[in-house]
């Protein structure tokens, strides 16, 4: 196997951790990224047009991913603050509106 093809699995390989939520497993994997990113800038291995636009696209999908459970993480985070600080959640209507998820106290929800 060689460099090229060793970072397309590691990147598989992170991408499968990152749907899977298993984000303790990804700390094993950033030395090895690195270590063949480095190979790869060093060796400058014959890599075509389309073996570098499928690293590229590929490393992107998995810094959307990344950035998608970092944003999902701090949300979670603020909703254990609302909670531990006594405030509502809220949640957001499809019109983008802002909306309790709990009825405030003292109130009776009406439902049709």
């Amino acid at each position: 196997m060689n460099v090229i093809e060793e970072l397309e699995d590691v990147l598989r390989m992170e991408q499968e951790h990152l749907l899977a939520g298993e984000f303790s497993d990804l700390a094993t994997l950033v030395d090895r990224k690195a270590e063949l990113a480095d190979r790869l800038a060093r060796d400058k291995p014959n890599l075509s047009a389309e073996g570098y636009k499928r690293l590229v696209a590929r490393a992107g999908h998995n810094e959307a991913l990344l950035s998608s459970a970092r944003r999902g993480l701090l949300a979670a985070v603020q909703q254990l603050r609302q909670a531990a600080e006594g405030t509502a959640p809220s949640t957001y209507s499809m019109n983008g509106e802002r909306s309790a998820l709990l009825p405030k106290p003292g109130t009776v929800q009406q439902k049709a």
